[in-house]
């Protein structure tokens, strides 16, 4: 790292200032970079940080959907598959009853509140679903005549 003289890596602050994001941001993820073995750190004070030159990836590496996808799905995104008959789109979603309920209902709530509905924020590691959700809720909304 050039400009840094005799010191290895840069602190938290640096990192923050660089990136103009806050210092406790910046640490938590220089941390979470640290546990997931892609950067080094000193035991120094204040702490440094760096990257791990010819990193190969960490055996606990589960590589995102999308680094394993032909490119021509990349360019098509996922599709809700058509319900006929059924005005809860929501039932073809894996988990509707079990796991995922609890996010089913806040998106139907949100999406029937009057008169327009509430706007969502939906969060998720890449490859979660988010995409396909918000398809599904787009869907919900179409049916149950919220939207045209």
């Amino acid at each position: 790292m050039s400009g840094l003289g005799e010191k290895k890596g840069l602190s938290t602050s640096e990192v923050a200032d660089h990136l103009a994001i806050q210092r406790s941001n910046a640490s938590k993820d220089l941390n979470q970079l640290v546990k997931e073995g892609r950067v080094q750190k000193s035991d120094t004070r204040p702490v440094r940080y760096w990257a791990i030159v010819n990193e190969k990836a960490p055996e606990n590496y589960v590589p995102s959907y999308m680094e394993n996808r032909p490119q021509r799905e990349k360019a098509h995104p996922q599709r809700v598959p058509a319900v006929k008959n059924n005005r809860d789109i929501f039932s073809t979603i894996i988990g509707a009853n079990g796991s995922m309920k609890n996010a089913v209902e806040q998106a139907k709530a949100a999406i029937l509140y009057p008169p327009k509905g509430l706007n969502c924020l939906i969060t998720g590691p890449t490859g979660s679903g988010k995409t396909y959700f918000a398809h599904a809720m787009f869907q919900f909304a179409k049916t149950n005549q919220v939207i045209a």
